[in-house]
């Protein structure tokens, strides 16, 4: 793949996660 599709890519895959797991945080407390 392209390094231009894959930066983005990994920069939305790395929020996604950040978001997930601020969603189980909430959820938790």
């Amino acid at each position: 793949m392209n390094r231009r599709y894959v930066a983005p890519l990994g920069f939305t895959l790395a929020a996604l996660w950040v978001f997930v797991v601020a969603m189980l945080v909430n959820n938790t407390n």
